[in-house]
């Protein structure tokens, strides 16, 4: 009879130690749940990443690449025109008769699309080119403008920390006027040549303007799966097009600057036919002969062929030149775009690989430890048995 007033005791005991004990595990699972059980060997993985991935920032690397390239740049315009300078002197010993020099001033004067040197035919086409460009310009214009303003409706969707950048984007002000200025003055050809450069510049800036709008809208659309990255990659697609749009006004200055080397040329030109009017020398005469002639006779007209012999040579020998430089030029800032696209790109994944690598390590380095889930188990262990004595008593 005594073993059988035991049994419920015990059962009764049991019944309300198994409850206190579940209530314990729920709360160590809860605590656990919020954290990953604590792994020292994941730990220290983790804390070697976020050096490593620390290490690897490239700082003033990309700088140091830029300022390499700017002397390199230097040395290569120089180069380009000490070929010049001999181009010069093999130009000056060709030039022995009238004729000659009267050829090469009109294959300059072809190069240029001076008027005067052209067909009507030509000077028509010209013209005809030259209005259809300036409507496609404009167009263009307001094409890259409403890019440009739909972009920086985005503004608000960034973080305050990349407002500077929004507030740097967009001034192709500066751009715009001088493809206005090529419009508006320079031979017709060079307007023609030019304004079609610039246009297609000018779809570009719209073309990027366009994308990186689009892209920051992606950005807001799956903000969620980003999972807090969202800021990085904000921060890459603003970088690259600060680097894009600096390229492309880079563009439009190189073409700016050929538009106005040329334009000199086209005075120049016009200066020889000016004073190739006033003097009357043998087309087949030589030019060493006309000159000693008209110290003789005319001594007036030595200034003259003098002056158009300087002009001729000029043209002669720097006629291509805008052409060439304009081409070294576009390579080089092709590099160096390169160098600031890859720079901006660079940064961004370092960041992004930072970011990454610094949540992983605090990550491990926050998790429960074993003995703090041990003394979780005692505790919930002490917690039951305290309630079953209070309930003994």
């Amino acid at each position: 009879m005594k073993y059988q007033n035991k049994l419920p005791a015990r059962s009764q005991r049991h019944s309300l130690l198994a409850p206190l004990l579940a209530i314990a595990f729920c709360v160590l699972m809860r605590s656990a749940s919020a954290q990953t059980l604590y792994d020292g060997a994941r730990d220290a993985t983790a804390k070697k990443a976020a050096d490593a991935a620390g290490k690897i920032a490239t700082g003033d690397l990309w700088d140091k690449m830029l300022r390499n390239l700017d002397k390199l740049s230097a040395e290569d315009i120089n180069a380009f025109l000490l070929d010049q300078q001999v181009a010069m002197r093999a130009a000056v010993d060709n030039m022995r008769t009238w004729s000659q020099v009267d050829k090469d001033v009109a294959d300059a004067g072809q190069t240029l699309a001076e008027p005067s040197f052209l067909t009507a035919a030509q000077s028509d086409s010209q013209k005809k080119k030259i209005q259809e460009q300036e409507a496609e310009l404009n167009s263009r214009i307001a094409a890259a403008t409403k890019a440009i303003d739909e972009l920086k409706k985005d503004k608000s969707s960034v973080p305050d920390f990349l407002q500077p950048i929004f507030d740097n984007l967009g001034d192709v002000d500066s751009a715009v006027q001088e493809l206005k200025g090529i419009a508006g003055s320079g031979t017709a050809g060079t307007i023609a040549d030019r304004l079609t450069d610039g246009v297609s510049v000018l779809k570009q800036i719209q073309s990027v303007f366009t994308t990186a709008d689009q892209g920051l809208k992606n950005v807001a659309t799956i903000r969620a799966q980003l999972g807090g990255f969202d800021v990085d990659v904000q921060q890459t697609l603003l970088l690259r097009l600060q680097a894009d749009e600096e390229h492309l006004k880079n563009r439009v200055a190189i073409i700016a600057r050929r538009t106005q080397e040329e334009k000199e040329l086209s005075r120049i030109l016009l200066d020889y036919q000016a004073r190739r009017k006033r003097i009357t020398p043998a087309a087949s005469g030589l030019v060493t002969d006309s000159l000693m002639e008209a110290a003789a006779r005319k001594p007036e007209e030595v200034f003259d062929q003098a002056q158009a012999l300087y002009d001729a040579v000029t043209l002669v020998t720097r006629g291509q030149t805008p052409a060439g430089l304009q081409a070294l030029r576009i390579a080089e800032e092709e590099e160096r775009y390169s160098i600031r696209a890859s720079a901006a790109e660079a940064r961004a994944y370092e960041q992004l690989l930072n970011s990454g690598a610094q949540r992983l390590a605090l990550f491990y380095s926050g998790g429960i430890k074993p003995e703090t889930v041990a003394q979780l188990l005692f505790n919930a262990l002490s917690l039951a048995n305290l309630g079953y004595l209070t309930f003994a008593k």
